[in-house]
């Protein structure tokens, strides 16, 4: 038997011995990772990473969600507030009922368009302001109040310098309050009005300050500012639906749309904002909502409350009322007064007010339809449209008043006619040995006994010639009225009866009244509407929308990263606290 030579010690040590010796193996993992088993560890790595990022990236997304709601919630409530106490501190609102807005969208289509937008607008006029500083470093030898100026806040010129300003000044109401020269305009205009539209209703929803959506604009303004306003027939056009885009040119070079950006400030937020909603209707054409209004308080049957009920005490007759008065003044075109009375139908108008085909404000007879008076053109030139008119009332929409108190033609009687009055006198004293001076009033020829037209107690003046003898003899005089028609009067004296209009004067016989002169006038007013008693009497209510009170309705839409409007609402009925009546 032959064996193998035995190896040396550490023979198989070394790498090429590796091969004779079978009881040497190398490890497989000292070699790395597979790439099975790295993709495998990256994709388990992934999982993992998601797992835990997605609640964070969603608590994120949903954080800035809530800021875009609080931030919506805080615009509404801070812009309200504003504007809120801008009204309320207002002298004058203008009318804004029939004072659309023209803005400018998009159809179905994406094709620009205008849409002609009510209650998007408001003007008013503030009450003039007098700055005041309270700092401590202002000059003891310098007044602390100044001027406003055209400046929406001037800083105090006293302790104003290197360009630095003084936030320690306030503005203080003129007392008693007066108006200012300008205009306050608040309105929704594109953020860019040069570049047409691109809000959220337009198709393509807001994307950051690339979107042209609507936002609220504040402008003070002079009414007769021409690098604002256009010159029209009756002076410069305050109110010109479409003056946030009118590209010509003004007297200054620029356009008046720019003009009109230059002079306007954002109110809230300005990017990622869109203050209308759009839809469509069957055509594709954009029914436009705006969510910031400015809406006149609609007032239903008020009913109007009279405000004096004769003058008993000094001696005239118990007489309805003259002025009725309406809850709330500052009215719009388009109201209506109507007049009810107890003559067993309750409930039914007696006579109301229309506007007819000329836009003139007339009485109408509910019996008959037919208008018996043109408040409109009386106002305008005097006339009547009855010569016997059966109801005469006037309607003062800025004071919220229906007045019954209409002047009558003047009573005229030159010294010839005062002649004639003194010889009938005679005449009838010489036949019945006694005898009245007297004349009658006869308004628009009738006979006040049966008539419905009637004599307003305390509106009859009489002016005729002095018949006190001396050097202002026969020289026009007024006459003092007695109070009872017992009584009888004397020089310079006169009485009435309200019923029939007659007037009485001295009926001495040994007396004349002066001839020589300027003669003789009568002046009064009449009234068409009844007692105001419990059996008998007039009662007016009205309808009509006020801007005495502005419901003010403020919503800010701001887009989230889905492109959804963010919204928060908030409304106020604003009074305007400086107008009176």
């Amino acid at each position: 038997m032959m064996y193998a030579a035995a190896k040396p010690k550490g023979a198989c040590r070394s790498a090429k011995a590796s091969l004779d010796c079978p009881r040497v193996r190398l490890s497989r993992r000292s070699a790395g990772f597979t790439l099975i088993e790295l993709l495998v560890v990256i994709a388990i790595t992934s999982i993992l990473v998601t797992l835990l990022m997605a609640p964070l990236i969603q608590g994120f997304t949903i954080t800035k969600r809530t800021q875009l709601t609080v931030l919506a919630q805080e615009s509404a409530r801070q812009t309200l507030e504003s504007v809120t106490r801008e009204i309320q501190s207002a002298v004058y609102v203008y009318d804004n009922s029939g004072q659309a807005l023209n803005l400018p969208v998009v159809d179905r289509d994406g094709n620009p368009t205008v849409v002609s937008v009510p209650y998007a607008m408001v003007d008013l006029v503030p009450p003039k302001l007098m700055m005041h500083c309270d700092a401590a470093s202002h000059p003891a030898n310098k007044p602390r109040d100044y001027p406003r100026g055209d400046l929406a806040w001037p800083v105090c010129p006293y302790t104003h310098t290197d360009g630095k300003g003084n936030d320690q000044v306030e503005a203080r109401p003129i007392t008693p309050v007066e108006p200012d020269s300008t205009i306050v305009r608040y309105f929704i205009g594109l953020r860019d009005p040069s570049q047409p539209y691109s809000g959220g209703g337009s198709g393509s929803l807001l994307a950051g300050d690339q979107a042209n959506g609507y936002v609220l604009y504040r402008a003070e303004f002079h009414p007769d500012d021409p690098t604002l306003l256009r010159q029209g027939p009756g002076g410069f056009i305050l109110h010109d639906p479409n003056f946030f885009y009118d590209r010509a040119a003004a007297p200054n070079g620029e356009t008046f749309s720019a003009n009109w950006k230059r002079v306007s400030k954002v109110v809230g937020p300005v990017t990622d904002v869109d203050l209308v909603t759009i839809d469509f209707n069957t055509a594709g054409q954009p029914i436009v909502n705006p969510v910031v209004r400015f809406v006149p308080r609609a007032v239903r049957n008020d009913v109007l409350t009279p405000t004096e009920i004769g003058r008993a005490a000094e001696g005239e007759p118990n007489a309805p009322p003259t002025t009725y008065r309406a809850s709330s003044g500052l009215w719009s075109p388009g109201y209506q007064v109507r007049l009810y009375r107890n003559i067993g139908q309750p409930g039914q108008a007696v006579y109301y007010t229309a506007q007819d085909t000329n836009g003139d404000v007339v009485i109408i007879d509910a019996a008959t339809g037919d208008a018996v008076f043109d408040i409109t053109q009386y106002q305008r030139d005097g006339t009547l449209t009855d010569d016997k008119p059966k109801m005469m009332f006037l309607v003062d929409p800025n004071k919220g008043e229906v007045t019954f108190d209409i002047p009558a033609e003047p009573l005229t009687l030159t010294p010839d006619r005062i002649a004639r009055i003194n010889a009938d006198f005679h005449a009838a004293y010489g036949l019945e040995g006694a005898a009245l001076r007297t004349v009658r009033l006869t308004p628009f020829g009738l006979n006040l006994a049966n008539s419905t037209v009637k004599i307003i107690p305390g509106s009859v003046r009489v002016f005729g010639p002095d018949w006190t003898p001396g050097p202002n003899y026969g020289h026009q005089v007024q006459y003092t009225r007695v109070s009872s028609l017992a009584e009888d009067p004397k020089g310079n004296q006169f009485s009435i009866n309200f019923e029939d209009g007659e007037i009485r004067f001295d009926s001495t016989p040994t007396r004349n009244m002066p001839e020589n002169g300027d003669g003789l006038q009568v002046l009064y007013s009449v009234q068409t509407n009844q007692r105001f008693d419990t059996a008998q009497g007039d009662m007016l209510s009205a309808d009509y929308v006020t801007k005495n009170v502005l419901r003010v309705e403020v919503a800010y839409r701001i887009f989230d990263d889905r492109n959804r409007p963010q919204q928060m609402s908030l409304a106020n009925n604003v009074l305007v606290r400086n107008f009176h009546r």
